[in-house]
C-alpha cells in the first residue's frame, strides 16, 4: 500500500496539497497511536454486492480529526470486500512544509476523527465515489464498517410539524402526538407511462442522524435504502397510533450515483387530537 500525506490538488478531494520533508526546525510530537480497522463493502442499489468498476482500481482511506487539522490518507488496491488498517495519532502535533512554500505549517491531533472512503483511479487523483462520512472517538483500537455505493445514492428526509388548527410550528413530536413518519416514493415516470411500484420506509417521529444536517425546526429525519440514480416522486405521512394524521404530498427528489446524499425537508400539518 502507499501512504499519502495528502492527495494532489487535481483531485478535488479534501486536504489537497503536497507535503515536503521537514527540516531541522520542524517538530513531531504526535502520540497516542491506535489502530483503526476498516471493513469495507462495495454495493449497488438495494445493497447488492458489486465489483470495483473498470478504471477505478484503488481506494483512498481518509481519516481527519474533527478540527480538520490532523489528517492521514492511505491508497490501497480496490476489492469488492476487504479489510484495511490505519495507525492514527490521537494527541500532539506535527510541523510540515508544502512544496514551493517556505512557510511552516502545523497539524494537531485528537481522539475525535472523521472517516471517508473514496473509490479512485490508480493515481488517487480522480474520485468515482465517496462513502458517507463516519464520526467516532478513537480512544483505543476500533473497527468500523463502511459501505461504498459507486452507482447508487441516498435520500435523507427531515420533517417539520405544524398544528393544523393554529398553523403554528411545534418543536417536538409529543406536542401533537405524532409517533411515526413514513415516506412513500416511486421512480418518476412520464405522463402516459404506468406508474412505477411504490416503496415505503417508516421511522420513529423523533429519529435523528447526527452529524447529518437537520434544520433547527425539524423534529426528525430518516434515510432511505441506497437507490439507483433516478428522479423520484413521493409523499410524507405522519401517524398517531397507526392512524394517518398528516401528509405532505410533494416530496420530489433526484438521486445521484457515487454514494451521493440528497436532502429534503417536508412539512406536516397535524390534525388535532
Amino acid at each position: 500500500m502507499r501512504h499519502l500525506a495528502v492527495i494532489c490538488a487535481l483531485a478535488a478531494l479534501p486536504g489537497c496539497f503536497i507535503l515536503s520533508a521537514g527540516g531541522d526546525d520542524t517538530v513531531d510530537e504526535r502520540g497516542g497511536k491506535h489502530t483503526l480497522t476498516i471493513n469495507y463493502h462495495l454495493k449497488g442499489p438495494g445493497g447488492v454486492p458489486v465489483p470495483c468498476p473498470a478504471g477505478f482500481a484503488n481506494l483512498l482511506l481518509s481519516a481527519t480529526t474533527d478540527e480538520m487539522e490532523g489528517q492521514q490518507q492511505t491508497l490501497v488496491p480496490c476489492d469488492g470486500n476487504g479489510t484495511q488498517t490505519m495507525e492514527l495519532f490521537t494527541s500532539g502535533r506535527r510541523d510540515y512544509r508544502v512544496d514551493n512554500d517556505p512557510s511552516l505549517y502545523t497539524e494537531a491531533f485528537s481522539e475525535n476523527y472523521n472517516f471517508i472512503l473514496y473509490l479512485t483511479d490508480p493515481t488517487g487523483s480522480v474520485s468515482r465515489a465517496a462513502s458517507l462520512e463516519q464520526h467516532f472517538k478513537l480512544d483505543g483500537d476500533k473497527t468500523i464498517e463502511v459501505d461504498l455505493y459507486p452507482d447508487a445514492g441516498f435520500f435523507l428526509v427531515s420533517w417539520e410539524l405544524y398544528s393544523d388548527i393554529t398553523s403554528t410550528r411545534v418543536v417536538t413530536c409529543p406536542a401533537v402526538a405524532v409517533d411515526e413518519v413514513e415516506l412513500r416514493y416511486r421512480r418518476f415516470t412520464p405522463d402516459g407511462d404506468p406508474p412505477a411500484p411504490t416503496s415505503t420506509v417508516r421511522w420513529p417521529c423523533d429519529e435523528v442522524h447526527p452529524p447529518f444536517y437537520r434544520n433547527e425546526f425539524a423534529v426528525g429525519q430518516g434515510f432511505t435504502m441506497a437507490l439507483a440514480p433516478e428522479d423520484y416522486v413521493g409523499e410524507l405521512v405522519g401517524y398517531r397510533n397507526g392512524a394517518e394524521v398528516a401528509r405532505d404530498p410533494d416530496i420530489n427528489f433526484n438521486i445521484r450515483g457515487g454514494d451521493a446524499l440528497t436532502e429534503h425537508t417536508g412539512n406536516l400539518r397535524v390534525l388535532d387530537r
